[in-house]
């Protein structure tokens, strides 16, 4: 069978500016009555993890951060909804579109493995044109720790294919630490891009053994999923 790919969404396949310092602040005002100094070491963390990382800083105990959970991603949907571009066009990374589109073609599987709450990232795929791409993911709603969504995911791709998924079968795209450690810690295979605030470097320093500038060059990036 053809592999199973699982993209990251936020810098792999869109970049959209200052994202979470637009969303969090304001929920985290509105649910818990704090303000809080967002910034980008939240990188590669599920939703839920962010929550937990600030508000703790912030003085707020586990119990207390928990009580108010659901609450929080309620009103970060609504947030996301209503103040970020409904047009998402703009901020797709270079070559993604040309990618998706020859790896469907292909007859690969594709899905989304996202620290994102799940109605956020189909909100994204919705808002960027990127609809009936992705037929199943792991989303930040599903699990705190990211090192879980990839399991998560395969379940749910089998269950949509309808057929069980080694887990060597699954390829994890992504831009983060967490993607690496995420993909090593189910037995996935990974594929690095550098297009966030991660440098070859520092994903290299995680384990990853094949890391690509971006997603530019197709033909490149084909020939890398196939070999592995």
């Amino acid at each position: 069978m053809n592999k199973i790919i699982l993209f990251d969404v936020d810098c792999t396949l869109m970049d959209i500016p200052g994202l979470g310092k637009r969303t969090f602040p304001p929920m985290f005002r509105e649910v818990y009555g704090k303000d809080t100094d967002f910034s980008p070491q939240a990188q590669g963390l599920a939703d839920q993890a962010i929550v937990y990382k600030y508000m703790t800083l912030a003085g707020l105990t586990k119990e207390e951060i928990e009580a108010k959970m659901q609450e929080a991603i309620r009103v970060l949907i609504e947030v996301f909804k209503r103040d970020i571009e409904k047009d998402l066009n703009q901020f797709i990374l270079p070559g993604v579109r040309e990618l998706l589109k020859k790896l469907k073609d292909d007859g690969y599987r594709l899905g989304l493995l996202t620290g994102n709450l799940e109605d956020i990232a189909w909100e994204k795929m919705r808002r960027a044109n990127l609809e009936g791409i992705f037929e199943f993911g792991g989303f930040g709603s599903d699990a705190v720790e990211r090192d879980d969504l990839v399991p998560i995911a395969r379940r749910k791709a089998e269950r949509v294919l309808g057929m069980d998924i080694s887990p060597e079968n699954i390829i994890v795209i992504g831009d983060t630490p967490k993607d690496v450690s995420c993909a090593k810690v189910s037995g996935a295979k990974f594929i690095g891009v550098s297009t966030g605030h991660f440098s070859k470097e520092d994903l290299e320093s995680h384990g990853a053994e094949i890391i690509l500038p971006d997603l530019s060059d197709t033909e490149k990036v084909m020939k890398t999923i196939k070999e592995l």
